[in-house]
């Protein structure tokens, strides 16, 4: 007889347990700790780098702008609460209007300090206006965190007609409150991303981000006076010493010899000496050793020697400045730059009577003759 048995296995569906799966969770997450804050700290680095960038494209702006404008100046600040919707944004207003700042100067109090927003619509319209095309990007005027740069600019340099390279307004401190970056009071304009923190900034629709600090070394990057703070970041630290801004201070480097004449392309020297040419003791406003060539006019009121101690008056050459003194007199010769003249002698007149003839003529005495 036979027999069949069967026999059911059997699959048991083995997965992982919960204290399984928490190890393997637990694992997984001490392998991603080094990996998490190498991405934190590549992600702070990404930001601050982002501001930095966006700040010296900004100022490079700013120089171009100055180069396009005739005569040359800087823009004035846009309205930092306007936002990006509306029509005026980006626009320089020189009247100071909206939530720009108006503050004395560093070292001339009426020679204000206008503090605001960069005015990318008024550089991007002028750059472009001058031949200069290019992608003149909004993005450049926000830092890494998009917040709004502060731009600050002396108020005379705003204007061609007052323009001094040599009278910036701006003072430049450390953390400390110590005079820094070589800034003497005199910067033309500072740019500043006010970091991750956001105080006193101005975000992307015109919102105050944060209140400007009451005390720290932020506080004057934001308190609206003439001062700014130029300082090495500080990001660990308690709210005495914290700060995370950046800044990038402007200042003329150009000649102390020359400067522009306001409302025009002319330059005037500044020297109050004298100025010589292969001369090194000049003793004249200019002393040429050499010989000086025109192609055109030179305008002159007086002819000298070398020692000055005798001079021609240019205006006799022509004629018109040499005249004679008495109304008797009549000129006879030009000696010693001036007229040589004389009064005239003329013989006495001669009473002859020709009657009952006439007069036929003089003699060379002076004499009549008469007819038969």
């Amino acid at each position: 007889m036979n027999t069949r048995k069967e026999t059911d296995l059997k699959v048991s569906d083995h997965g992982f347990t919960l204290v399984e799966l928490s190890m393997v969770i637990i694992i997984v997450g001490f392998l991603l700790i080094p990996f998490i804050g190498m991405y934190s700290n590549y992600y702070k680095e990404k930001r601050l780098t982002e501001s930095r960038d966006n700040i010296r494209e900004a100022s490079s702006y700013m120089s171009k702008f100055f180069s396009a404008s005739t005569p040359s100046r800087y823009p004035c600040p846009a309205d930092p609460a306007l936002p990006v919707t509306d029509p005026n944004y980006g626009i320089e207003d020189c009247t100071a209007g909206g939530a720009i700042i108006t503050t004395p100067g560093a070292r001339t109090a009426a020679n204000v300090v206008y503090i605001g927003a960069i005015p990318i619509t008024t550089i991007r319209n002028t750059l472009i206006a001058a031949g200069q095309e290019g992608i003149y990007a909004d993005i450049i005027t926000r830092d890494g965190y998009d917040n709004k740069l502060t731009y600050a600019v002396t108020s005379s340099l705003t204007s061609g007609a007052t323009y001094r390279f040599y009278d910036g307004q701006i003072t430049a401190l450390d953390e400390f409150g110590n005079p820094t970056a070589g800034i003497n009071d005199d910067a033309h304009f500072v740019i500043i991303s006010h970091g991750k923190n956001g105080s006193g900034a101005y975000g992307a629709y015109g919102n105050i981000v944060q209140a400007c600090p009451a005390t720290g070394p932020e506080r004057d990057n934001c308190n609206g006076d003439a001062s700014f703070v130029s300082a090495l970041g500080n990001y660990e630290g308690n709210a005495a010493s914290y700060i995370d801004d950046a800044s990038y201070f402007v200042k003329s480097g150009g000649s102390t010899l020359w400067s522009y004449v306001g409302g025009t392309n002319h330059i005037f020297n500044l020297n109050t000496g004298n100025v010589g040419i292969k001369n090194s003791s000049p003793s004249e406003k200019v002393d040429v050793n050499g010989i000086v060539r025109a192609t055109n006019n030179i305008k002159t009121e007086e002819i000298c020697t070398k020692s000055g101690t005798k001079c021609f008056d240019v205006n006799k050459i022509s004629g018109s400045g040499f005249s004679c003194g008495a109304a008797t007199q009549v000129m006879v010769g030009i000696s010693n730059s001036s007229a040589d003249c004389v009064t005239p002698a003329f013989p006495a007149p001669v009473d002859t009577d020709c009657s009952p003839g006439w007069v036929m003529g003089l003699r060379s005495d002076g004499t009549i003759i008469c007819s038969p």
